[in-house]
């Protein structure tokens, strides 16, 4: 049978060791703790309560932001009172419809709190085409948000907005800016 021995110093810091970490940690090594409080509020962050599944009321809509140009006639906001489906389809995730939509917004929660981020959806609109223009305007969504309990959302969408086709530069100029641009949509809602 061989016998291991360590040297002195090292059986010292072998020794030590816990108690310095104990020491530097405030003494306590409960790695169960809260999470760090990450965000600008001043509470605590902690794992988000899923939203109350069900139906939900839009309570404002709002274009927040825009490097579009003038797009307010261009841009249809949710109107107060619109109705949303919320469905909890995981521990983490739920979907999002607004009422009239054919597609759901598939929604995870980050690893803390109550802010959510959804999948990107992209669209097409060939409206200019609708008017003789060789024009098409793609549209990339990414909506983010928070909820502030599980009834109220705040709800944001950065919109990116690019033109393909002979006939942007024509769009571009009645708009008063240039493509590729991004736009932002505010949405409140709560549990009806």
């Amino acid at each position: 049978m061989q016998k291991c021995f360590l040297p002195l110093p090292v059986l010292l810091l072998a020794l030590l060791l816990p108690c310095a970490i104990l020491a530097c940690s405030g003494g306590d090594l409960d790695d169960s703790a809260a999470p760090a409080d990450n965000d600008a509020d001043s509470d605590a962050d902690t794992d988000a309560s899923l939203p109350e599944a069900g139906g939900w009321v839009v309570i404002s809509s709002d274009l927040t932001g825009s490097r579009c140009g003038d797009v307010s006639d261009y841009v249809t906001l949710t109107a107060p009172g619109a109705a949303i489906e919320i469905e909890i389809t995981g521990a983490r995730t739920f979907t999002s419809i607004l009422n009239g939509d054919t597609t759901a917004d598939l929604c995870t929660f980050q690893s803390a709190g109550a802010n959510y981020a959804c999948d990107v959806t992209t669209t097409s609109d060939a409206t200019p085409q609708d008017v003789g223009m060789d024009a098409q305007i793609d549209t990339s969504t990414a909506p983010t948000g928070r909820f502030s309990n599980t009834t109220d959302n705040t709800r944001t969408d950065t919109v990116s907005l690019a033109c393909v086709g002979t006939d942007c530069g024509t769009i571009e100029a009645s708009l008063g800016s240039s493509f590729p641009c991004d736009l932002t949509l505010t949405t409140r809602s709560t549990v009806q």
